[in-house]
């Protein structure tokens, strides 16, 4: 068995693991402990031990799958009572990959869903309708357009992080570094001159 790491091995251990929970950072926990109890551990003691023993998502992705695997054998033990018995390593080991792809492609699934459902929505005809309407604002407009194209973006990078192939890193989140407004203004004020 390995030894225990500092963390472990803290009188504050449990104060230092909710901390590290609620969202503190390692430096944040390492300067608290210095501060108040005189306690010396490094910020990277406590980064690792967060991304290694306290990994939420990994933990919640483990049960989600056990859960899953829990359903399959139980429906393989309903078609054949001696499976459990009979089962070997390597089949155990498809059950388990089999479980967590199902989960996957379940949470896939509904993402498309969703996403077929937004596309049946005319985003398009309500914009030129918003457009062409009394209480047209430009910046309002303007706004708008760059919401949409930040859903399509969005989900898009959400259906690739399911499957894990980080190839596209789409980053959206100020706009104003990735959109011209004024370049947007002239290429829509073209556009409705046509």
């Amino acid at each position: 068995m390995p030894p225990k790491s500092k963390v472990e091995l803290s009188p504050n251990y449990n104060e230092i693991v909710d901390l590290l929970l609620s969202g503190h950072s390692g430096r944040y926990v390492s300067d608290y402990l210095l501060n108040q109890y005189g306690e010396k551990i490094s910020y990277r003691a406590l980064n690792t031990y967060k991304k290694n023993k306290l990994n939420v998502k990994s933990a919640a992705k483990k049960k989600i799958i056990e859960k899953e695997k829990k359903k399959i054998l139980d429906k393989k033990v309903k078609s054949n009572e001696n499976f459990k018995k009979e089962i070997t390593r390597e089949a155990q080991a498809e059950i388990s990959v089999e479980a967590a792809s199902t989960h996957i492609i379940k949470n896939y699934e509904r993402a498309d869903e969703l996403i077929e459902s937004a596309v049946r929505i005319d985003i398009e005809k309500a914009l030129e309708d918003y457009k062409n309407s009394p209480d047209f604002d430009e910046g309002k407009y303007v706004d708008l357009i760059l919401k949409y194209k930040k859903l399509g973006l969005d989900s898009m990078k959400y259906q690739t992080d399911l499957l894990e192939d980080n190839t596209l890193n789409v980053n959206v989140t100020n706009e104003e570094e990735l959109f011209d407004e004024a370049e947007i203004m002239r290429i829509l004020n073209e556009e409705s001159e046509l």
